[in-house]
C-alpha cells in the first residue's frame, strides 16, 4: 500500500485536509471520491525576510526561571517564619506568618500560593525588577 507516484493536479483538487502527523513532516489527506488516505511529506519554509520582534528577555525583566527561584526562595521564608526576604537587589518585607496547622502538603501549599501572589504583586509595582 505504499505505493509512491506522482499525483495528477485533479487529485490535488479534491483532496481533503486530514491532519498533521510524524512530529510535523508529514500530513494526511483524503479524497472523498475515491476513498483514499495520503501521507504528503512536508516543509516548513521559514521567511526570515519578514519575522517580526514580539519580545525581548534581556531588557530589564526578569526572566521566568530567576522569578520561579525567587519564588521557591520566597515560600521556604514564609514556611520558616522569616519576616522579610532580602537579596542583593530588592527587600520585600512583612512576609505573612507561615500556617501551622494542617499538613505539611497544606502548608507547603499555602506557602507557596502566599510567596507567588506577594511576588507577582511585588513585580507589577516594580516592573523594571532585574535579578
Amino acid at each position: 500500500m505504499n505505493k509512491k507516484y506522482h499525483m495528477k493536479q485533479e487529485i490535488i483538487d479534491r483532496l481533503e485536509y486530514g491532519e498533521e502527523t510524524n512530529a510535523g513532516e508529514t500530513e494526511t489527506w483524503y479524497d472523498p471520491v475515491t476513498g483514499d488516505y495520503y501521507q504528503i511529506p512536508i516543509e516548513v519554509v521559514r521567511d526570515w525576510d519578514n519575522s517580526e520582534l514580539i519580545g525581548n528577555d534581556k531588557q530589564n525583566k526578569m526572566k521566568h526561571e530567576r522569578k520561579e527561584q525567587h519564588i521557591k526562595q520566597l515560600a521556604f521564608s514564609i514556611k520558616h517564619g522569616a519576616s522579610g526576604y532580602v537579596t542583593d537587589n530588592f527587600v520585600i518585607e512583612d512576609l505573612p506568618k507561615p500556617q501551622m496547622s494542617g499538613t505539611l502538603t497544606q502548608q507547603d501549599t499555602y506557602a507557596n500560593h502566599k510567596a507567588r501572589q506577594i511576588f507577582e504583586a511585588f513585580l507589577e509595582q516594580n516592573p523594571d525588577t532585574n535579578d
